[in-house]
């Protein structure tokens, strides 16, 4: 079954192409809920057009669109961006140079932020919590304790790892002559498509970049987790398959 998840500040997200399911730490309980509404699925056409499924098959679109599904008020975002990039073509160059200088700031203070807060918090350890689970999984095993604390809480398809090739992208884009000029926004939205492409790409030449991404998981963005966490990621794949089976089965 493929399958995605994220770790959140008390517990851990799991999705299917069908199914979200979430299980979070509350009081010394563990609460798993999801989505699934099965008359729903009675009436779904599944030969309609799906614009998500059109985008996600086109070469470098898929990249920014990816990211603008893991934003909760896209469309917002989407409009806020395309307004400062016409803006900046009415405006001269010096406040285009303070603007770039205060996005760089911005996303700067976002990524110190992001790290502290899987550094302070049990994110980091639901974060690998999840990795692990993950990876017992796609082996094909059973989902118990013992077999899910083996595993590594490296995962491939961490967004870890298509963070450091959006970086790398941008850094290189940003070395290159003409290129350099172009408005932050726009290095930004083509570094992201360039990452995600080399991200899905998974060839050994890229390797070293990947282990980039495995020593940033390791080092920084997971930690061990104890039994609680592992129970509390179990719970919410076991409920995932127990649901996406339901609906394969209808």
């Amino acid at each position: 079954m493929e399958h995605g998840g994220e770790a959140l500040i008390n517990g851990v997200r799991f999705h299917s192409d069908t199914v979200v399911v979430k299980a979070t730490k509350e009081k010394n309980k563990i609460v798993v809920v999801d989505d699934v509404d099965h008359e729903e699925y009675d009436y779904v056409d599944r030969d309609r057009f799906d614009l998500d499924v059109v985008l996600s098959r086109i070469p470098f679109v898929r990249g920014w669109w990816n990211y603008l599904e893991g934003i909760v008020k896209w469309k917002i975002i989407v409009i806020a961006i395309s307004i400062i990039i016409i803006a900046l073509e009415f405006i001269d160059n010096l406040w285009i140079q303070r603007i770039e200088v205060w996005a760089y700031v911005f996303f700067t203070i976002l990524i110190v932020g992001a790290v502290l807060l899987f550094r302070f918090t049990a994110i980091a350890k639901y974060h690998a919590a999840e990795h692990m689970v993950s990876n017992c999984a796609i082996q094909g095993l059973d989902l118990t304790f013992e077999n899910v604390r083996k595993q590594s809480r490296i995962h491939t398809d961490c967004g870890t790892n298509l963070f450091t090739f959006a970086l790398i992208s941008f850094l290189v884009l940003s070395l290159i002559p003409g290129v350099q000029e172009f408005h932050f926004f726009l290095k930004l939205c083509l570094s992201w498509s360039i990452g995600y492409e080399l991200f899905l790409m998974k060839h050994t030449y890229i390797k070293p970049i990947y282990l980039i991404g495995y020593g940033m998981q390791y080092a920084i963005f997971t930690s061990k987790p104890n039994k609680e966490h592992l129970k509390v990621a179990i719970l919410a794949f076991k409920r995932l398959q127990k649901r996406q089976g339901e609906i394969d089965n209808r």
